[in-house]
């Protein structure tokens, strides 16, 4: 009787343990890095976002943030994928539909959503993206040529859009009643545009032939496309603009060949202020607490990554930078790309040699510099932080 209770009992976990590695093999968890070699493309399937929550912070430090960031494991596979703010040299979790080409994305003031365009046999779409159930949701379809896609608050979208080649808009989206409003702009361009949302204001920068404009917009439905200028000037083009929280000061570069000048225009009366002068500025960004700007530049000296103290006034050199050179045929200028995490104290940005691109983190407590990635991508694109429900 006793050697039968035996038997019974080793039988049973057997049993247990045939059924519990059964169920737990369905679940396929991919990790892609440079040692890796995926020869079954089928494993490369969605994954669910880790929450931030869940990553392992110091004591008494606030969570990390979440980077989302288009990826190419060669010139021609692009995946969706995300790391963590924190990570040194990590590995970089899949996310996102494998047939569904992420164009372009941005934050959304939603915790954990991604506005984004998404593209599937020649057809762009405009939607909302979340990254904890890997659902798309679509708010636009067939948008043609849509580009430089930017939040104007919980409720608008904006995006420009080429129609013909010398025909392009600014387009607004209002999510609640599914109505989109355009400016049309015949034989010009907007070649940037910031929106406050504490204010309302919305402004845009519009090249000419043979000048610039900076302009003052309404984006209400009642008088959408009433317009102020300004400041206006012949001979130069306005890139890049950055608008504070409070909608009382504009940065923009001001460029004329080479040069690039850093000014500064005061909403209320008007008055620009020269705060420098340097060879091409690219991709100005305001932190979110509107006391820094970081940017690159461009010149025979190298590739250069900065950051300016808007208290101080004072440029500080972060960090080398290694970019394809505008002649070659791989230069794409917004290739850097930096953005700042919510809480203003990291710069997350890119860099490149001939064979891979890096993601990098720069914190400014600490003053140092930290690769994100570890080789893996011949290239990478638009990095964008998601927001968690605490705001980080």
């Amino acid at each position: 009787m006793l050697f039968t209770r035996k038997i019974l009992f080793l039988f049973s976990w057997l049993l247990f343990g045939l059924l519990f590695s059964s169920c737990s093999g369905d679940e396929k968890i991919v990790s892609i890095s440079k040692q890796d070699n995926v020869e079954d493309e089928t494993l490369l399937q969605p994954q669910e976002l880790r929450d931030p929550q869940t990553i392992t912070n110091p004591v008494g430090s606030p969570p990390a943030s979440i980077i989302v960031f288009k990826g190419y494991l060669s010139s021609s596979e692009q995946r969706l994928y995300t790391i963590s703010s924190r990570a040194e040299r990590g590995t970089p979790q899949l996310l996102g539909k494998n047939h569904t080409q992420f164009i372009e994305m941005v934050s959304s003031p939603h915790p954990h959503f991604l506005y984004t365009f998404t593209e599937e046999r020649g057809v762009r779409t405009l939607g909302e993206f979340n990254s904890k159930t890997n659902f798309f949701r679509p708010l636009i379809f067939n948008v043609g040529k849509a580009f430089d896609l930017k939040p104007l608050g919980p409720l608008k979208i904006a995006f420009l859009k080429q129609e013909t080649v010398n025909h392009q808009s600014l387009n607004v989206f209002f999510i609640e009643n599914n109505e989109l409003k355009k400016q049309d702009f015949k034989n010009s361009e907007v070649t940037s545009y910031e929106f406050s949302e504490k204010q309302n204001i919305f402004i845009y920068a519009e090249a000419q032939e043979n000048k610039s404009s900076l302009v003052k917009m309404n984006i209400e439905k009642e008088n959408f496309g009433n317009s102020t200028i300004l400041l206006e000037k012949e001979g130069v083009r306005f890139p890049y603009t950055a608008m504070n929280a409070t909608a009382e000061e504009l940065y923009f570069v001001e460029k004329k060949d080479a040069l690039s000048k850093l000014k500064i225009l005061d909403l209320k009366t008007g008055e620009e202020t020269l705060l420098f002068e340097m060879e091409n500025i690219y991709e100005l960004s305001l932190s979110p607490n509107n006391l820094f700007l970081t940017f690159w530049t461009e010149s025979y000296q190298g590739q250069e990554l900065w950051l300016y103290n808007v208290l101080s006034k004072n440029r500080t050199l972060l960090s080398p930078l290694s970019v394809p050179h505008i002649h070659e045929v791989a230069y794409r200028h917004k290739r850097v790309h930096p953005v700042w995490t919510q809480d203003s104290e990291n710069i997350i940005f890119g860099s490149f040699n001939r064979w891979y691109g890096n993601i990098y983190n720069y914190n400014l407590s600490t003053g140092k510099t930290r690769p994100l990635t570890d080789n893996i991508f011949v290239d990478f694109y638009n990095p964008a932080i998601l927001l968690s429900e605490d705001g980080l």
